[in-house]
């Protein structure tokens, strides 16, 4: 007695009697209009969700081409805020040292004042 070889021994697992076609025809017909029906709604869900993709791409240029305009102007606008800062400390500076310059003077013509005859 021989034992059968690995070949025949899985052949004889998988399906002992494999289906036949005349039995497997109507029920193939039926699975295929009713796919028929499921393959239009695959296709109409895969057109809307490609139509709403598309809107939401549009939407999303929409929006970061708008966030790019804003970065724009409030670069800008910081630029001319950094220059105004540097013009009013220029001017600030300027005027402190006037200020300092014209200081003893004034208290000099104050000095000069009090030490005047009469202003006892």
């Amino acid at each position: 007695m021989s034992l059968p070889d690995a070949a025949t021994a899985a052949a004889s697992l998988r399906n002992p009697h494999p289906p036949t076609p005349e039995k497997d025809k109507p029920a193939n017909m039926v699975a295929y209009e009713s796919s028929a029906g499921e393959q239009c709604q695959l296709k109409n869900r895969l057109l809307r969700n490609r139509v709403s993709a598309q809107q939401a791409r549009e939407r999303k240029k929409v929006y970061v081409n708008d966030l790019e305009s804003r970065a724009k102007e409030l670069h800008d606008k910081n630029l001319k805020l950094e220059e105004k800062i540097s013009t009013l400390i220029n001017e600030n500076t300027m005027l402190r040292k006037v200020l300092m310059n014209t200081r003893p003077k004034v208290d000099e013509g104050i000095e000069t004042k009090n030490d005047m005859p009469g202003n006892s």
